[in-house]
């Protein structure tokens, strides 16, 4: 992972120890030799790569071709390249193909054999990027243990579409004497076309015919002249030296100097045989004076639909048109430039997942930036000659906005360096204020990171230099007390958090128009959703909005239009609901804000699934969970899989429901407890209950009803979920003439029964009728908060 490959990886370097869990360790000895990826010394010669012997470039998978040797001897008992002569092993390694080792031994497993023979490839192009890819491709069914995303192995750009090529140049191999090779095979392109990356297929290629070939590169054949030189010509700018010559470096040189080095070089290729790549501006010179039989093979960029093979071969998902698109008019088919682009795009976490897969759903909605491309470099610059004060007020303000775009992690390390600048920079009497304001932001980040116990106590401390800071502004003392509600009713403690917003929003209605932009983060609204307050909470997110349209900030009219969006749906006013979605929709594009965009996505399939429309509402639940799968938030993707399992069940599409709930599941037990996961966890254990129930599992369903009937007696938040564990378990008895726990069961129902809906389901059950089902707890799930707000499970 530092570029470092350590050079001599052998036997006697590696060995097997017990840890402290009793499980083996391979540990690598002897780091002495390792070196930086420039190194080119020779290591042991029994186990050196290839790449090595002909002086090329070494990386890991230098390191992995004697890993390969290792494991091979040690699988198989033999080394299969080690001779007798020095010069004989080295040839080896060039040029003996190395047997199946399932040949050798048979009962070697097929599937180990195979990894064998890819770490073994002459070509380091043709093996595994990183021992990561190997792990992630060899153990992914077993899942034995995580594995981090490997780097992209992007290997088929440079051949895709070039197979006729391919076989023109084996065709010319071939048809070499081996013991007096001769000719001259060209490559010819622009730089940008991969003729250096053909040179070294070719060069691999030849090694394991046994020809001894001479290779050049376009810079081979440019002029060379000495700085003393330079001093003894002063030519003209406009003196014309040619297409050939027409480096910037050469340009004060006379024609007659540059054309006699050129000759000389060309003197060079009268010997053996040779592979060359050439700019087009040099072919046309050399066909006139070359001294021996010339074989030119034309290189091309890739086509516009040769580029969304290459892409949908790497990616082995549909590509995005928005994607293909972007890297076709950034490389214009360029090979290089496409692996340069394709290469900074993946350094992005999210889109290279594990196990390699690429998540390319962001790209659905809106292509790449010119700088996820690697194109602008630019970062968060800053005006030059700032003064200290004015530079921490900056990047105060930058991290925020890194937060914001879900860069967290980021923005608090931003966040501390800043900390730690406070005492000297702002005198004592400033200090206050500004640790107010910077406790203030960190709390904010660390609440997008889910840190709320940590951002319970910068809040606590930011309100301390609050009051102690002189000039103090009111709306930040408002702004500070709002985020700690906003964690009351993260925490459930509805009532808490309900008096503290409307007394933040009486003080709020007393400042001016201008103060009143500064405070917004009184999430009162979302405690009325909370508290199922529906048309309350409709009039507040209209007033919010009215106050977030006076603003640039779009995420504020994001955050306003979607939990509108949430409250019209829950009062079935599925039209207005939409609108508000689709305003959701739009902003969110045009911020690539993807959090958002996968909310209102989820938003719309709720309301497909309240109005039946399954197809339409299955194809928006799958686009929210790319987009949550690429976000990597597990508690939005626990939610969009419950609800993708429920329609799983109305389908009669039991096994799959059955998956998409367990994995909901496991979702939910990676995330930090909240009043929403435990919500998210019961109401799958219901579920499941329910489709195990109809399945006749009755045992299954059993344990399901009984662990969300514990959880719901847990937590005072949960109680309204009390009457369905015991609804299904009364189910349960009747089914298994269970008539103890039926009596034991009817009685606590009828407790808990506190709507009219649930008495009717009590007096059906009654009944015994044996068709009886359980009663659906919810159509769909809304998704977990978001920023400083919250979202409560439509149940």
């Amino acid at each position: 992972g530092q570029g470092i490959i350590h050079g001599d990886l052998k036997p006697s370097n590696l060995k097997c120890q017990e840890n402290d869990s009793q499980d083996w360790q391979l540990k690598i000895l002897d780091f002495g030799l390792a070196n930086w990826v420039t190194s080119s010394s020779l290591g042991t010669p029994a186990y050196t790569a290839p790449e090595r012997i002909l002086g090329e470039a070494l990386d890991a998978r230098s390191d992995l071709y004697s890993l390969g040797l290792v494991f091979y001897e040690a699988m198989t008992g033999k080394h299969p390249l080690v001779h007798k002569e020095l010069s004989q092993t080295l040839q080896a390694h060039l040029s003996q193909k190395v047997p199946s080792a399932t040949l050798v031994r048979s009962e070697i497993p097929p599937k180990f054999s195979r990894l064998l023979s890819q770490l073994l490839e002459k070509n380091p192009r043709h093996r595994p990027p990183s021992a990561q890819a190997i792990l992630a491709d060899f153990f992914h069914e077993e899942e034995i243990f995580p594995v981090s995303p490997p780097p992209p192995d992007l290997k088929p750009l440079y051949l895709h579409g070039r197979q006729k090529l391919i076989q023109e140049a084996e065709a010319w191999l071939k048809a070499q004497d081996t013991s007096h090779p001769q000719g001259i095979l060209a490559f010819v392109g622009e730089k940008e076309w991969g003729g250096e990356a053909m040179l070294t297929e070719l060069k691999y290629r030849a090694q394991l015919q046994g020809l001894s070939l001479n290779f050049a590169k376009p810079q081979d054949f440019e002029p060379e002249v000495s700085a003393s030189s330079a001093a003894s010509f002063r030519i003209s700018e406009e003196i014309e030296t040619g297409p050939f010559l027409k480096d910037q470096s050469t340009r004060e040189f006379p024609p007659e100097v540059l054309q006699k080095q050129f000759k000389t070089k060309i003197e060079n290729l009268k010997k053996g045989a040779w592979v060359l790549s050439l700019l087009p501006k040099q072919i046309e010179k050399l066909k006139k004076l070359a001294p021996q039989p010339i074989k030119i093979l034309h290189l091309k960029p890739l086509s516009e639909t040769e580029l969304k093979e290459v892409l949908a071969l790497l990616s082995q998902t549909m590509v995005p048109q928005a994607l293909s698109k972007s890297l076709w008019h950034y490389s214009q088919g360029s090979q290089e430039l496409l692996e340069t682009s394709l290469s900074h795009l993946l350094k992005d976490p999210k889109i290279l997942q594990s196990h390699g897969a690429w998540n390319l759903s962001p790209f659905q909605e809106a292509p790449p930036t010119a700088e996820s491309l690697g194109l602008d470099q630019s970062g968060l610059k800053l005006p030059k000659g700032l003064k200290d004060k004015e530079r921490w007020q900056i990047q105060l303000k930058q991290a925020t906005r890194l937060s914001s775009l879900g860069q967290s992690e980021t923005a608090l390390k931003l966040i501390q360096d800043l900390e730690e600048e406070v005492k000297n920079i702002f005198s004592k009497q400033e200090q206050s204020l500004a640790m107010a304001e910077l406790l203030e932001k960190k709390a904010w980040t660390q609440i997008h990171l889910g840190k709320k116990l940590k951002a319970r106590e910068n809040l606590a401390r930011a309100l301390a230099h609050w009051e102690l800071a002189e000039n103090k502004s009111k709306t930040q003392e408002l702004r500070i007390k709002n985020f700690l509600s906003y964690l009351d009713l993260q925490e459930g403690k509805l009532e808490e958090a309900q008096k503290s917003f409307e007394e933040s929003r009486q003080l709020s209605s007393q400042l001016d128009e201008k103060e009143k932009q500064l405070v917004t983060n009184n999430e009162l609204g979302q405690v009325y959703l909370a508290q199922e307050k529906i048309k309350e909470a409709i009039s507040q997110f209209k007033e919010d909005l009215k106050l977030f349209e006076q603003l640039p900030e779009n995420r504020l009219k994001m955050k306003a239009h979607y939990y509108l969006a949430e409250a019209l749906t829950l009062a079935e006013s599925y039209q207005e609901a939409e609108k508000q979605y689709e305003a959701v929709l739009n902003l969110a594009r045009q911020e690539r804000h993807w959090a958002y965009l996968l909310r209102a996505y989820n938003g719309l399939g709720n309301l497909a699934n309240r109005q039946k429309k399954r197809a339409r509402a299955m194809d928006f639940y799958s686009r929210a969970l790319s987009l949550a799968e690429y976000e990597g938030e597990n508690l939005s993707q626990a939610s969009i899989l419950q609800n993708l399992g429920v329609l799983y069940a109305e389908e009669e599409r039991y096994e799959e429901a059955i998956k998409s709930l367990e994995k909901s599941q496991d979702y939910l037990k990676k995330t930090e407890s909240s009043r929403h996961s435990r919500h998210l966890m019961v109401r799958s254990l219901l579920e499941l209950g329910e489709i195990y129930f109809l399945k006749g599992s009755f045992d299954s369903a059993k344990s399901c009803f009984k662990e969300s009937l514990n959880r719901s007696q847990e937590e005072e938040s949960l109680h309204s979920f009390l009457f369905y564990p015991l609804l299904g378990l009364a189910k349960l008895a009747r089914e298994e003439n269970d008539q103890d726990a039926w009596e034991i069961l009817i009685p606590q129902l009828h407790h808990q029964a506190k709507t009219e809906e649930q008495k009717k389901q009590i007096k059906d059950l009654q009944i015994k009728n044996k068709n009886l089902t359980n009663p659906k707890l919810s159509t769909s799930n809304t998704l977990p908060s978001l920023e400083n707000s919250f979202e409560k499970s439509a149940l």
